[in-house]
């Protein structure tokens, strides 16, 4: 794997960490108001569909 390979994929890999931890800030937010009880489920149900949505998106053939 050439030097420029390795940029391109550590520079990847920078983007979808901060990208995880901006998904789990606004999801944070948006479930505060909720009923503890609701609040986890909709922590929860969002995680689930963040890491579903994630994986859809990187489908080689799509």
């Amino acid at each position: 794997m050439s030097g420029g390979n390795l940029l391109v994929l550590f520079s990847v890999a920078a983007l979808e960490a901060l990208l995880s931890g901006d998904n789990a800030l606004v999801l944070a937010v948006m479930v505060r108001p909720l009923p503890p009880r609701l609040r986890t489920r909709a922590l929860l149900y969002g995680l689930l569909g963040t890491y579903l949505l994630r994986g859809l998106a990187l489908r080689k053939d799509a």
